[in-house]
């Protein structure tokens, strides 16, 4: 029976090429596009569940409550994990995750290289988490003071083989030397934080002589909890901790801590904390993804239906023959439902190699590092399959059953009545069709725009050919150093100015401090972000002042007791016009107790273009870890060796680490612009595969009104007026479709522009314009099958049926 099931779906399937073309290429390029959004989604969903116990491992997240605001941080204190392991009888382990330096220089017998993303972690780490070891006994790893675990790929850069590397030396900056006591699989991409080498937490003497304090914040803390422990109860004891540890430090500035626990497989998606280790991602976009990945499923379904229940004609006499000849409707069910099948696995089949093909392209735009052994994984291919059959089983099913119930008698009198058309499914499903085709494109338009208002957006600083060049933390950075390194390089032609600064605009390190703030009530405790900078910065970067002045020389560098503050500062302290001369008390300076706001910048965005402008405090140091060098023209080649030969006459054993403002900027926007190039693709995948259904759905009305059409066109119509018979209905569709689309796109649009801190409007005219593109684009297809068919001979068209 299924052999012959068969042999009729492939013949049928032969017998006309035309249709069977046009829905295997409907489902080919649903198939494959909604697979790739389907392979990104669920890798999204996978991280951090690679780890062997990852439904038990947690990590403390810190909200610091001031009077005015409060801050969600993804770190704790340096010494909270010991003691949640002491205090807590829930938690089997607790580790920390402590960040080291951006860069971190490594040396083995003349080979040397800054290795990025280094981390400071406990001996237990790999009793929490699970990172494969190539050599050496995790357990054991990272127990000594200046031991280090490194990756595999890190280890390639100094050993020929990971083996090798097990007991070496490796040396660090300063007198820092580091010994090799593992060698690990790289961490996955999947993960929410990734690194290249983990060094024994207790290498840092402030932490292994337990000098650590309560208000001292950096590390990532992490605990495994029992199998049994109740996660509810764990997180409301951790509402102890300030009391008991905190509250000395924290009352007297009117700050309170607040603790929770997060899964750690829920960090990259739904994490909205400061200082994350890695970008994240948005589980917003997965609900995103996964609609479109559905809907192009879902109407390359709509157009088999279609396509199918419109040439129900073509395939009625079979059926009531088939019924004379006595098969009853589940034989039918199945016929149609093989014919589905088939269609959807040469699809399929098709799919695979198209996917094989687009992937290093798909990888290109999603950032993702798909190969495609991941799409043969056994688990990846039984949900390939299951969407394989989901799609060939929806597309033939509303067929299967209406076709199937043809009254046997009427088709074989050749009376199929008008209801068996179905016209008013068809019309509900092409309306279906054309409202998803406009919220894409409307959806298209406005992210379009919204993130070309951020990236025009005025920052408040001109980040233009700016070299910012990272210095080595080495006992030879000293203030004289970097002025040497300014006045040689400004004797450049080709260099404009040079400044130093401890951070530069658009970086996302922080230095975040708690000073006692002068108001018209006193003094009022503030969490305040304050950095260093000489100064030539704010001329360097464009920066404004709004009042007051900038530092000079004669300010003393290095130990000036003045300060710039940004009008963010002003705004929140509620100065007003009388900012200049504010005090700010110097903790820890008995000498100097206070420091003086002599200058008020404009408001810049010192963090990231999605973030508010925070209050700040620059202070003048000379110090600093980095310069910034505005180059003149565009020759930044001959720039930037000229500028590293100054520099080698300073740090001849340190390489030179740099990069462009212009460029760190566009950093931030890399993960929403490939999510926006993503979704924008497979937008117009989508409205090129609903007009492919059209296209066809058009060519049969026309077909089936061929007669009609003859009969107008010798009682005297004008081809004008033929394309108008055959448009209307579809006009009034388009028509329909708005009134449904419109307001769902501004709904959603609306909620996901307030997402943002800074946003663009919604403009009207994109919702005309879109709605006017899938007009027109109907309008062609309708006018071209219509005049094709109005210029064809009348009298072969008056002879059908």
């Amino acid at each position: 029976m299924i052999k012959n099931y068969i042999k009729i779906a492939w013949r049928n399937l032969k017998h006309d090429l035309s249709f069977s073309a046009l829905n295997i290429l409907s489902l080919t390029i649903g198939l494959t596009f909604s697979l790739l959004l389907f392979y990104y989604v669920k890798d999204e969903l996978s991280f951090d569940t690679y780890h062997e116990k990852a439904d038990r491992i947690y990590r403390i997240n810190s909200e610091l409550v001031e009077p005015d605001k409060s801050d969600l941080v993804a770190i704790s204190p340096m010494i909270m994990a010991p003691a949640l392991k002491t205090d807590y009888d829930e938690v089997e382990h607790s580790v920390r995750l402590l960040a080291g330096n951006q860069k971190t220089l490594l040396k083995n017998n003349g080979q040397e290289a800054y290795i990025e993303k280094v981390f400071f972690a406990d001996s237990n780490s790999f009793s929490v988490f699970t990172y494969p070891f190539i050599v050496g006994d995790p357990k054991t790893a990272l127990i000594e003071p200046n031991s280090i675990v490194l990756s595999k790929s890190t280890a390639l850069k100094y050993f020929s083989r990971p083996e090798d590397a097990l007991g070496k030396a490796l040396e660090g900056e300063g007198t820092d030397v580091y010994k090799v006591t593992g060698v690990m699989e790289d961490v996955p991409e999947n993960s929410h934080v990734l690194f290249n080498s983990l060094i024994s937490i207790s290498s840092l003497e402030f932490l292994r002589s337990g000098n650590g304090q309560w208000g001292n914040f950096g590390a990532m803390t992490y605990v495994l909890l029992k199998p049994d422990a109740n996660v509810n109860s764990f997180e409301d004891k951790l509402a102890n901790i300030y009391p008991t540890y905190q509250k000395s430090i924290f009352e007297q500035f009117g700050v309170t801590m607040n603790y929770s626990v997060m899964p750690i497989a829920d960090i990259h998606l739904k994490s909205k904390l400061k200082y994350e280790p890695e970008p994240l991602g948005n589980i917003n976009y997965i609900y995103t993804f996964s609609t479109v990945a559905i809907l192009l499923l879902l109407i390359a379904c709509i157009n088999y239906m279609n396509l199918t229940t419109a040439r129900s004609a073509r395939r009625a006499k079979e059926i009531g023959i088939r019924k004379v000849s006595g098969s009853v409707q589940g034989q039918l069910v199945a016929q149609f439902l093989t014919e589905s099948m088939m269609l959807s696995f040469i699809s399929f089949a098709l799919s695979l190699a198209l996917i094989a093909i687009l992937l290093p392209s798909f990888n290109e735009i999603s950032g993702k590092s798909f190969t495609f052994s991941y799409i043969l994984q056994p688990l990846t291919l039984l949900y390939t399959l299951g969407i394989v059959l989901f799609a060939g089983f929806i597309g033939g099913s509303y067929p299967a059953f209406f076709l199937s119930k043809f009254n046997p008698l009427a088709v074989l009198k050749g009376k199929l009545s008008k209801a068996s058309s179905n016209a008013g499914l068809r019309k509900s499903l092409v309306v279906v069709q054309f409202t998803v085709s406009i919220v894409m494109l409307i959806s298209t338009w406005i992210i379009y725009n919204q993130l070309n208002y951020l990236q025009n957006r005025d920052l408040g600083y001109d980040k233009e050919n700016i070299l910012v060049l990272s210095l080595p933390s080495v006992d030879s950075r000293t203030a004289s150093t970097l002025d040497y390194i300014k006045s040689e390089a400004i004797q450049s032609p080709k260099i404009k100015a040079v400044s130093t600064s401890f951070y530069t605009p658009g970086t996302t390190n922080q230095n975040y401090n708690l000073f006692e703030v002068e108001t018209d009530e006193g003094f009022s405790s503030q969490g305040i972000d304050n950095f260093g900078v000489d100064e030539n910065y704010l001329d360097n970067f464009g920066m404004e002042l709004a009042e007051g002045r900038n530092f000079r020389l004669t300010d003393r560098p290095d130990s000036c007791i003045n300060v710039l503050v940004n009008q963010a500062f002003v705004k929140k302290m509620n100065w007003g016009t009388n900012a200049l001369g504010k005090r700010i008390k110097n903790q820890g300076n008995d000498a100097e107790p206070y420091l003086y706001v002599i200058g008020v910048i404009k408001d810049f965005h010192m963090r990231s273009i999605y973030n508010p402008i925070e209050p700040l405090m620059m202070t003048y140091t000379h110090d600093n870890g980095s310069m910034q060098f505005k180059i003149e023209g565009d020759d930044f080649a001959n720039s930037v060796a000229y500028i590293e030969n100054i520099y080698k006459k300073s740090f001849p054993k340190e390489p030179m680490e740099y990069s462009f403002a212009s460029e760190d900027f566009k950093t931030q926007f890399e993960a929403d612009q490939k999510r926006g190039q993503l979704f924008s693709t497979f937008s117009g995948l989508t409205i090129i595969l609903a007009f492919l259904g059209l296209l066809g759905l058009i060519a049969y009305t026309t077909q089936q009104r061929k007669k009609e059409i003859a009969v107008r066109k010798v009682m005297g119509a004008e081809s004008h007026q033929i394309v108008f018979l055959l448009a209307k209905n579809f006009m009034i569709l388009v028509g329909v479709s708005c009134l449904i689309a419109f307001p769902l796109s501004y709904y959603f649009l609306d909620q996901w522009l307030d997402s943002f801190t800074f946003r663009t409007s919604i403009n009207p005219m994109v919702f005309a314009y879109s709605a006017l593109i899938i007009l027109g684009l109907t309008m062609l297809a309708v006018a071209y099958h219509s005049i094709k068919a109005a210029l064809g001979n009348q009298v072969n068209a008056m002879r059908i049926e």
